[in-house]
């Protein structure tokens, strides 16, 4: 976190899959096939447990780039902003796609 400029005065909790099943099993073996519906119960399991251990949690960010299908339902149970990849790409993309003015070399 301190190669991001992220301090440990910086309030945060982490969470992860590694107790779940199918969405590990697909992750970590490099399996073709995923039960979606088992995995998106698993984010929510997951995200559960957190809020219920954390309730303070005033917002997620979902760091695997395979869990954005998973976001509406998490933000839907937390009530919660809830960040990902896709977001990133679309702050960026409003911030610049009206162009910018050359820098000076």
């Amino acid at each position: 976190m301190a190669g991001a400029g992220i301090s440990s005065e910086i309030p945060m909790v982490v969470a992860g899959l590694e107790t779940e099943k199918e969405f590990t099993r697909v992750m970590l073996d490099d399996q073709l096939t995923l039960d979606v519906e088992a995995a998106r119960q698993e984010h929510l399991t997951v995200t559960r447990r957190m809020m219920d251990a954390h309730p303070e949690i005033g917002a997620i960010v979902l760091e695997c780039t395979n869990m954005p299908p998973y976001r509406a339902d998490i933000q839907a149970l937390t009530g919660v902003p809830v960040f990902d990849i896709t977001t990133l790409v679309r702050m960026v993309h409003e911030a610049v796609r009206h162009g910018l003015a050359p820098r000076p070399a």
